[in-house]
């Protein structure tokens, strides 16, 4: 790609030569500007870079999976801080390298993407102004479109009768998904997918880039109801990574690269690649919405329950989808690319995660296999950052949009004044002996800010329990192990 700016430009110089044709000048230096090229400097973090490589390979071995792709992106200015990809060969040794192993299929290689593109079906109707509290009924996990049938992905999960936008989220609904697609209806579904930059390439400065499958209309009924949970419709890891992006940083879609700067070693010019905006996408009360939604998917009864990070809040997405058999058509039995496109923290992004696994043999399914490593690649890119677990104080807490009044918004408020209630007074509460994941989840919504020392269970507080809080409200816990002896 930067081969150009690399190897620099040959040079002719002219010189006298004396009878013997022998150059009168020895140091031909004074006459060359350019010779080895210039400088680039890429923008991955290689300790991110190892940790990503690291982890895709141990989870292949867990899964005896075929592959695997992860992808780690500045949430601000969508710039590569990470791309892997498993198998893989010895860049010293291509030759040795099977061709499959030698491509970089995070850009390459396309895919269904499964529920990971619910996400977006919801986008969908949003922008069509669909109030986001109207419920859907859950048909008992079957919805008939002609001749065929859209089922729940797990047959043996039971949902209750009616579900609203952010449980069809969160539980990750096909049906609820297809009815809200048939609703906003196949033109304008396909507007926003191709608005966020699917069925075109992203343009990142890197050879070899797919442009993924965007169908053109008319869409069929079925069709819409498919591509509305993410089949029937193709993409890369990249164009999903960043379409989250933009989520993340608040409705801009941006232009991924991998070279941030260019320098020129003699004059020692520098050119700065800057991050460049291609479009607004969302508007940011908008993606403030989608940020709560994508944040409840990765609590206790979403199905990324697994993937949150401890200490800190983390949206997400779910995705298993079959894979496509491009011999025979149709799917392959049994074959399965589970995915997790995520942002942390969620309330200040600073890094956006998608991970990917290709034909795991057994735990297929994304919550239970893809959920724990992003997880770990996740808590582990905090930390690297050396971002402090904290609760969001309610200065900088995602806020609902004020037209959100269905029952589900109703409790979720009831629950909040609850929870200010029991702080009244403002004094430090009594977390002692709770996980941090326990004491985030009591403090939430009572505008305490948290400052977290240790891991395992709080200890001790600072101020102590019952001292009157001050005005910054403030509260720093002390977490440690807690051993209990054996009898």
């Amino acid at each position: 790609q930067y081969d150009d700016v690399l190897k620099g430009e040959a040079q002719k110089v002219l010189l006298k030569r004396d009878a013997r044709g022998r150059p009168l000048f020895m140091d031909f230096s004074p006459f060359i500007t350019k010779v080895s090229g210039f400088d680039i400097f890429l923008t991955i973090d290689s300790d991110l870079q190892f940790y990503l490589e690291k982890e895709l390979k141990q989870a292949l071995i867990d899964s005896e999976a075929k592959s695997a792709i992860g992808i780690i992106l500045s949430a601000k200015t969508s710039e590569i801080l990470a791309m892997a990809n498993t198998p893989n060969y010895n860049p010293n040794a291509p030759g040795k390298g099977i061709a499959f192993h030698r491509r970089n299929r995070a850009l390459t290689d396309i895919f269904e993407p499964g529920s990971t593109f619910k996400t977006f079906t919801l986008i969908s109707a949003l922008k069509k102004g669909i109030d986001p509290t109207q419920t859907y009924p859950s048909k008992e996990g079957k919805l008939k479109i002609g001749k065929s049938v859209i089922r729940e992905a797990d047959p043996k999960k039971k949902f209750k009768a009616f579900l609203n936008m952010s449980e069809i989220l969160s539980l990750s609904s096909n049906v609820g998904s297809a009815e809200i697609a048939l609703e906003v209806g196949p033109d304008n579904l396909r507007r926003t997918l191709s608005l966020f930059g699917f069925g075109e390439k992203t343009e990142v400065d890197f050879p070899g880039e797919a442009k993924g499958l965007l169908r053109k209309l008319p869409w069929r009924p079925l069709e819409t109801a498919t591509i509305s949970f993410g089949h029937g419709i193709a993409s890369t890891a990249l164009q999903v990574a960043n379409a989250y992006a933009s989520i993340a940083n608040g409705g801009l879609l941006k232009k991924p690269f991998f070279v941030r700067e260019i320098k020129n070693p003699y004059t020692g010019e520098r050119k700065k690649i800057n991050s460049q905006t291609l479009r607004r996408v969302l508007t940011p009360e908008e993606a403030r919405t989608l940020t709560l939604m994508l944040i409840s998917t990765t609590e206790k009864e979403g199905t990324g329950a697994q993937a949150a990070g401890p200490g800190y809040f983390v949206a997400g997405k779910t995705g298993t989808a079959q894979k496509v058999d491009l011999k025979n058509k149709g799917y392959k039995k049994g074959e399965y690319i589970t995915s997790f496109a995520g942002f942390i923290p969620a309330h200040d992004p600073k890094f956006v995660i998608y991970l990917l696994i290709d034909g795991a043999k057994d735990n297929f399914y994304s919550s239970s296999l893809v959920a724990p490593l992003f997880s770990q690649v996740a808590s582990y890119s905090v930390r690297s950052a050396g971002l402090s677990p904290t609760l969001v104080g309610k200065d900088n807490m995602i806020s609902t949009t004020q037209n959100l009044q269905t029952d589900e918004q109703q409790s979720f408020s009831n629950q909040k004044t609850k929870r200010q209630m029991d702080f009244v007074d403002h004094r430090v509460p009594d977390l002692k002996g709770l996980t941090l994941r326990e004491a985030l989840n009591k403090t939430q919504g009572t505008g305490l800010k948290l400052q977290i020392q240790g891991s395992g269970r709080v200890i001790h507080s600072i101020p102590p329990v019952g001292k009157r809080l001050s005005e910054s409200k403030k509260i720093t816990l002390i977490l440690d192990e807690i051993k209990t002896s054996k009898r």
